[in-house]
């Protein structure tokens, strides 16, 4: 178990409608939700999402650290922001020290995950979802990174919401670098 006794999940996914403007269907309101009914039963419930270029900013949220990855055959930086979840959707969560018990949100920024403020992208008519396969692809890629690292808090569970995070599952399986992953329970969820 995780400090105090506490379990404590991390939920990777695309969308949070506890932020304006990280909604764009029904997984947003699963990730709004889920947080708070898990936590009535003792557990807390982090968020790892994209940043999308301006939620670290819109929240104030604070720098956590970088984390380096090698990604199509280039080395790439992804920047960690962390803040409390805000209370109430869309609220504010404000500078209040961060402490062990809070449920957390971690924002991972790149410039892949950046479409003028958008959660997805149309892409090209010829490679239609190309720029959204390769944007969570690094983004899979980047929460594997930082659990493997101990850049996050240490999880129990980590609860991975569609195909958005499912490389993390295929990484934590099959790459002997993730295998460290495999100590923690892992649940995929799909959102249809």
């Amino acid at each position: 178990m995780s400090q105090q006794g506490h379990k404590r999940v991390l939920l990777v996914a695309a969308e949070n409608d506890a932020l304006k403007g990280a909604k764009v269907g029904g997984m947003a309101d699963v990730i709004r939700d889920l947080p708070p009914a898990l936590s009535e039963v003792g557990v807390i419930a982090d968020v790892a999402m994209p940043n999308y270029g301006f939620l670290a900013q819109q929240y104030h949220a604070k720098y956590l650290t970088e984390v380096a990855i090698h990604f199509a055959g280039k080395a790439e930086k992804v920047i960690i922001y962390v803040m409390r979840r805000p209370e109430a959707k869309h609220q504010f969560s404000g500078h209040d020290q961060i402490t062990s018990s809070d449920p957390l949100i971690y924002l991972f920024e790149h410039p892949y995950f950046n479409h003028q403020g958008q959660v997805y992208c149309n892409g090209s008519p010829d490679r239609p979802f190309a720029q959204d396969a390769t944007k969570f692809a690094l983004f899979s890629l980047s929460v594997a990174t930082a659990l493997k690292n101990n850049l996050l808090n240490h999880y129990d569970v980590m609860h991975l919401h569609d195909w958005h995070a499912a490389m993390v599952a295929m990484l934590r399986s099959c790459v002997t670098e993730f295998s460290a992953l495999q100590n923690m329970y892992a649940l995929y969820f799909y959102h249809p």
